[in-house]
């Protein structure tokens, strides 16, 4: 996680001995380590070692009721990000994990997770309820990077149920605009999601101009 999190270069021989050595303990690892020990790899896109990303979701499945928000979030981001979305399972028991547990969610584990779930194209309608609801009444406490993701999450997923979300998010984006260069990943996501979405032209209207 360290490695991962200080983003040094030329990582990859220390990361597959790390691997080598962390792969016969994983049994021992609790829930915060499987969820860092994935996040580390995700994090440096490490998708070649698949026996590892294998272990860790078989070491997950029976403890996930152990996992705390963030580490449900993680594991679900890393899962996307490794592209490893095949072990539809252990996903499924994330999002009935997460559902119980939603309003324990910090805006970044809410919008991490729902952006996981539209990256692989897993449409879990009880997931997104339960991310809905807890993101309408927090809305408030989101970041600019938490709105574009999670604006973007529900426009891929072409989500016309929750559209008191969608419209609050678009109007949400407007002020961060000002802060995202035109050429930032988070004011694309958010033209782009306005564009799927038909939301408010009006809002369209305003948004893009901050992008010129």
């Amino acid at each position: 996680w360290a490695f991962a999190s200080l983003k040094f270069d030329d990582v990859e021989p220390l990361m597959a001995s790390i691997a080598a050595g962390a792969m016969p303990r994983l049994t021992a690892f609790n829930a915060q380590e499987l969820s860092n020990t994935a996040w580390a790899f995700a994090a440096l896109l490490l998708q070649h070692h698949t026996r590892l990303l294998n272990s860790i979701a078989a070491g997950a499945m029976p403890s996930i009721r152990e996992f705390a928000p963030q580490d449900l979030a993680n594991t679900a981001w890393s899962l996307a990000k490794l592209e490893f979305s095949h072990d539809d399972p252990l996903l499924h028991s994330i999002s009935a994990s997460a559902i119980c547990r939603i309003h324990d969610f910090a805006p970044q584990n809410l919008s991490n997770t729902v952006w996981a779930f539209a990256f692989v194209k897993l449409r879990d309608a009880p997931l997104l309820d339960a991310i809905a609801e807890a993101s309408l009444s927090r809305l408030s406490n989101f970041g600019g990077q938490a709105i574009a993701n999670t604006l973007w999450s529900f426009a891929h997923l072409t989500d016309r149920l929750h559209m008191p979300l969608l419209h609050a998010l678009a109007a949400s984006a407007i002020p961060c605009g000002h802060a995202w260069s035109s050429d930032s990943e988070q004011g694309y996501a958010v033209t782009w999601s306005l564009w799927r979405s038909a939301i408010l032209d009006e809002t369209l209207r305003e948004f893009c101009p901050l992008k010129k």
